[in-house]
């Protein structure tokens, strides 16, 4: 690993032993992206070691980085290179790197549906740092002056064995943070690892959590969702991910109003599948620009159900209504304005009938502003 990390974090590892004595690691992302032969073109690249953050900064700016933050409650420091010329083979595994973060070796304290921990206690220890994380691929650390991976959770078997586990008892993992629920299922979708039952158990009874997580955490991870097909071109991790939240009932959680539509179901000449169910796969397979208003676009449907004449269900006038509840989920997301005026725009016309004609074509194109 140590051919793909940047040269002055290589040269920062050595100056970290020499004024400390303690190594430098590589955690998290990087590391299990490497192990997994994934592309490191967007991983997340994070350094720790049982160092103190003002000591870890100090060194740091001698060597020529720059502190852009600096938490002593977490033990965090924010910090990147002046030039992202001192990169090496990192650029050619997806691109230069210039910003990292740095964490002090340490465990927290949480209070339950709490996403920052009451009280942090600093260690030497890497076995208490590792079990603070969230998944054991997620705790695997590289020692960069040494050139070893240390493993005090097994996160290489869950690699080898695309599994999802948590670091210590699934209850206790989720209970520290509700939006673990979320980035299971992300993690999920993007790597196309599957949760162990022990993890998938502990998401469904701790569901209920998502809702101590602010509309603004829950809406960036939604969006990282719906692009989980992309980061490592995962194919159908979209609908793995908009699943795994389906069968944990998380989504219940984030969108009561699509999960609604669970079981309901529709015209077998014009569906196979549920109202849920449909929703969750025409998200998966638009187009990564539309995907939020396929997410969206039948959510009203429950609410306007009858029984037709011939004894099919129908939802007259669905759009209407799936508009409305769309645009009000949006602006509690805090969603940008444009995002949200277009997506409404989609599902209200999702249901127009456009006649084969260039002209009808043209009027409907005209109509949505294109």
């Amino acid at each position: 690993m140590r051919n793909i990390l940047p040269k002055n974090i290589i040269l920062l590892a050595e100056a970290c032993m020499k004024e400390t004595g303690k190594p430098l690691y590589a955690v998290g992302g990087s590391v299990r992206d490497f192990l997994a032969g994934f592309s490191l073109a967007s991983s997340d690249f994070d350094l720790c070691a049982p160092v103190p953050a003002d000591t870890f900064a100090e060194i740091a700016k001698k060597n020529g980085f720059r502190i852009d933050a600096e938490y002593r409650r977490t033990g965090t420091v924010k910090f990147s290179s002046f030039s992202s010329a001192q990169s090496c083979d990192f650029a050619k595994n997806g691109g230069e790197k210039s910003q990292f973060e740095y964490a002090a070796f340490r465990s927290d304290k949480y209070v339950r549906g709490e996403h920052t921990p009451a009280e942090t206690f600093f260690t030497e220890d890497i076995f208490l740092d590792a079990k603070r994380r969230d998944f054991t691929c997620n705790a695997i650390y590289y020692n960069i002056t040494r050139g070893e991976f240390e493993d005090p959770l097994g996160g290489k078997k869950a690699i080898r064995d695309k599994v999802l586990s948590t670091v210590d008892k699934a209850d206790k993992v989720f209970g520290e943070d509700g939006l673990r629920l979320m980035r299971l299922a992300r993690m999920a979708g993007t790597t196309g690892f599957l949760p162990d039952a022990e993890t998938l158990a502990g998401a469904k009874h701790n569901a209920a959590l998502i809702a101590d997580v602010s509309p603004e955490r829950i809406f960036a991870e939604l969006r990282l969702i719906l692009e989980s097909d992309e980061k490592y071109g995962n194919k159908g991790g979209v609908y793995r991910a908009l699943s795994l939240l389906d069968e944990t009932r998380v989504l219940d959680g984030i969108l009561p109003e699509l999960t609604a539509g669970r079981g309901l179901k529709q015209r077998a000449d014009f569906h196979d599948h549920d109202v849920l169910e449909h929703s969750l796969r025409a998200a998966a397979y638009a187009d990564r620009h539309v995907r939020l208003a396929s997410l969206l676009h039948d959510i009203g449907k429950p609410f306007v159900w009858e029984e037709c004449f011939d004894g099919n269900d129908c939802f007259p006038l669905h759009e209407i209504p799936s508009a409305e509840i769309a645009e009000k989920f949006l602006e509690q997301m805090h969603y940008d304005k444009k995002t949200s005026k277009e997506v409404v725009k989609l599902i209200l016309a999702h249901n127009d009938h456009i006649l084969d004609d260039d002209y009808s074509i043209r009027m409907e194109l005209n109509k949505m502003g294109a």
